[in-house]
């Protein structure tokens, strides 16, 4: 059963893969470089093909703004990925939609300027769907 008291028990929504239910929070360290950036590997897992590679990433970022907060966006933003999230996000799995819309209500809650960036993204994805629409009826 999970303790509330006890850090190493992860909160259900970014529980993941792991079958004893623990996380060790210094997991989290490696998910950003030495240069503030997500590291490479999340990076590529969420681009990748695979729906499992992308979950276990999405289920990554999710951890990473759940116990770093808003010390994760700017992280998440330079590396270029939110363009990645919200088009995910208009995908048909929703496994996705949970991590990925934590993800991203963590950034607009941050500073104006990490809500900036995350709402130009979701209109350009909104913009390239209504052209991509407009060119198939027009």
């Amino acid at each position: 059963m999970e303790n509330p008291q006890n850090p190493s028990y992860k909160n259900e929504s970014a529980e993941g893969h792991d079958q004893d239910g623990k996380f060790d929070e210094s997991e989290l360290d490696g998910y950003i470089t030495v240069h503030n950036l997500i590291a490479p590997e999340i990076v590529n897992a969420l681009r990748s093909n695979d729906r499992m590679a992308r979950l276990d990433a999405a289920t990554k970022l999710h951890r990473l703004v759940d116990n770093r907060k808003t010390a994760a966006n700017q992280p998440i933003i330079d590396s270029g990925i939110l363009p990645d999230i919200v088009n995910m996000i208009s995908l048909d799995d929703v496994d996705l939609h949970v991590p990925l819309n934590a993800v991203l209500s963590t950034i607009v809650a941050g500073s104006s300027e990490h809500a900036s960036a995350t709402v130009e993204n979701a209109q350009m994805r909104l913009g390239t769907t209504l052209f991509a629409l407009w060119e198939t009826l027009g």
